[in-house]
């Protein structure tokens, strides 16, 4: 059973992602129709791919600690 903050994290990610791929759709849009990259800001995207490397190596730091699942000894 998962508790209230780890349901709270859960749909919070789910948020943030969902806004992340919102935030994106009428940059891609504009480089599709346009063929073109100009005017995008390189600095942007970098603080962007920061922030996600770091959900990312929080993540895989949750998974591999145990966190959200059983990976006891078999044991109760």
């Amino acid at each position: 059973s998962l508790s209230f903050s780890q349901v709270l994290a859960v749909v919070l990610g789910y948020c943030v992602m969902a806004g992340s791929l919102f935030r994106s759709v009428p940059q891609i849009v504009k480089v599709v129709q346009h063929n073109s990259t100009e005017g995008l800001s390189l600095m942007s995207y970098v603080v962007e791919l920061c922030c996600y490397s770091v959900v990312i190596a929080y993540n895989l730091g949750q998974v591999g600690s145990g966190v959200g699942g059983h990976h006891g000894s078999g044991t109760h």
